[in-house]
């Protein structure tokens, strides 16, 4: 594999199943070179499928105070202490307390509702996040109860188990299309919302990013489903972490692309270990 400068170098990473353990969420493999990253200043950016409240607090554990990205493309936050190093029109964007956020998706109310509708009169056969109980939702994902409390405060996108066969599924797929929806298949769930996805949120953060500095950045994305395929195609460097639950995705071409041969964070250490060399 080949060597990546730090300078003006983003790696933009997914979670669950890639710098996350896909059974019990630790990245404790992947540290070494996570800390490396941080001890280089290469910005670290979540890119998941997981909710905003979910992110903070995984980066508050991990010491990380990049940018990141939630819900599969569907909103980009930005620290107030990041953004004021950059130079970035702020009218399209939120403001909470410490963060500047650019909503890019629907809202989840409005996802469900039109599911609800589909359900209805389609008779399609799926459980979302929102028609299940703690016990259940803590039984589908593997998390504690607080953990799945948080995982279910979404904003911008519905998770739901596909309990429909797969001619259904697709009549399903053509059916959120016409009403503007967007069907991703993650690592556990289906995952319903807008005209979003990863790779288009990392672009708008990589051109800020470098109208900041005023030279390329190189772009890796690490990622281990099928939902990761947008952000792969829009990195530099595409590095597959292999899963222990399903295969690597057949993304098609991509003229830098590998696939680690650790699993999930051990695979994400193994990679950056390589990429970011002697730096």
């Amino acid at each position: 594999m080949m060597t990546c400068s730090s300078l003006h170098t983003l790696i933009a990473t997914d979670l669950d199943g890639t710098l996350l353990d896909h059974s019990n969420y630790s990245s404790d493999q992947a540290q070494p070179a996570l800390s490396r990253c941080l001890s280089l200043g290469i910005p670290v950016i979540f890119n998941t499928s997981k909710t905003r409240i979910e992110s903070a607090q995984i980066r508050s554990q991990l010491n990380i105070n990049d940018p990141y990205i939630v819900e599969n493309g569907s909103a980009i936050i930005i620290p107030k202490a990041w953004m004021a190093r950059l130079s970035c029109d702020t009218s399209a964007l939120l403001q909470t307390a410490n963060e500047w956020v650019l909503p890019l998706g629907l809202s989840r109310s409005h996802i469900v509702s039109q599911l609800k509708r589909l359900k209805a009169e389609r008779g399609f056969r799926f459980t979302g996040f929102s028609d299940m109980r703690l016990s259940e939702l803590v039984s589908h994902t593997g998390l504690s109860a607080g953990d799945a409390e948080l995982a279910n405060q979404r904003e911008y996108s519905e998770p739901l188990l596909w309990q429909d066969s797969k001619a259904a599924l697709t009549i399903f797929k053509n059916c959120l299309e016409k009403l503007g929806l967007r069907l991703l298949k993650g690592g556990r769930f289906y995952h319903v919302l807008g005209q979003t996805d990863k790779g288009q949120a990392l672009n708008w953060l990589k051109d800020l990013y470098q109208n900041q500095h005023g030279s390329p950045t190189t772009v890796i994305a690490l990622g281990d489903s099928h939902n990761d395929i947008d952000m792969m195609q829009a990195a530099d460097i595409a590095i597959w972490v292999r899963s222990p639950a399903h295969p690597v995705p057949d993304a098609g071409y991509h003229r830098l692309s590998f696939t680690t041969r650790a699993q999930g964070p051990a695979g994400w250490n193994e990679a950056i270990t390589s990429l970011i060399g002697s730096y």
